[in-house]
């Protein structure tokens, strides 16, 4: 109810949708999506960062050295959509502060969506672009479900899946 607008990542949505007429082809696949708008968006644009671990945050910067990372916050989000430790204020106040094109947000579903309409209200300017896994991804922390089983629909989030597919 708090999204401006939302695109289907996952393919049972696609299914769904298309069950209703929409004939999708593919999904708007939330790790594609941020590695190609990375790519694509060099300065002026600007990037924030909001989840995903210090060292993830680190390994995104390294694989997209012609993106302009203005900030970044790596900590966690409770249910509720509050930042562990009480950081959201001061998160807000470093967006702000920043003025980022596009804010990438990775906490997680429904964590992050929580967190972006707690909070979108109070931050004068940016996009909010909910994409979770995607982080870890394009860090290169994680990897993800080959491309056949993405598009049966067989895509996993475990750990213990994840290191699977390491293996």
């Amino acid at each position: 109810n708090h999204i401006e607008f939302f695109v289907p990542d996952g393919m049972p949505l696609i299914w769904c949708m298309n069950a209703r007429g929409a004939a999708l082809c593919d999904r708007v696949y939330g790790p594609t999506f941020m590695r190609r708008c990375l790519e694509a968006s060099p300065p002026p644009w600007k990037h924030f960062l909001l989840g995903g671990s210090e060292k993830c945050g680190q390994e995104l910067r390294a694989n997209f050295p012609a993106a302009d990372f203005v900030g970044s916050f790596h900590g966690n989000c409770d249910e509720a959509g509050l930042l562990e430790g009480n950081f959201d204020d001061e998160v807000v106040k470093q967006i702000n502060a920043t003025s980022p094109d596009f804010i990438w947000v990775g906490l997680g579903t429904p964590k992050q969506y929580q967190w972006i309409a707690r909070n979108r209200g109070r931050i004068a300017r940016g996009i909010f672009l909910a994409v979770g896994f995607a982080f870890d991804v394009n860090a290169g922390l994680k990897r993800d479900a080959p491309q056949w089983m993405q598009r049966l629909g067989l895509t996993w989030r475990s750990e213990e899946h994840t290191s699977e597919l390491q293996s």
